[in-house]
């Protein structure tokens, strides 16, 4: 997928959230504005996924980096360890 290709997704996606919202706005119309805002979260959802590296990254690792917890203490062990 082409980064203009997902530059329009992204845009689509915007517009269905706004139209959501437009629909939220009247109990007559609350139906299609929630499927619409659905639409928009999923088209948006899959156009970043599409995006996402195919190899697992260090991204957790360097998120939490900095951050004294049991949870980023036990992956800087792991990390370590590898």
């Amino acid at each position: 997928m082409t980064s203009t290709t997902q530059g329009l997704f992204y845009l689509i996606a915007a517009v269905c959230f706004i139209l959501a919202l437009k629909g939220l706005s009247s109990p007559r119309t609350a139906r299609n504005g929630n499927l619409l805002g659905a639409a928009g979260a999923l088209l948006a959802t899959v156009t970043v996924a599409s995006k996402a590296p195919a190899a697992p990254s260090r991204l957790p690792l360097r998120a939490v980096r900095g951050v004294d917890s049991p949870l980023s203490a036990r992956m800087k062990q792991t990390a370590a360890i590898r």
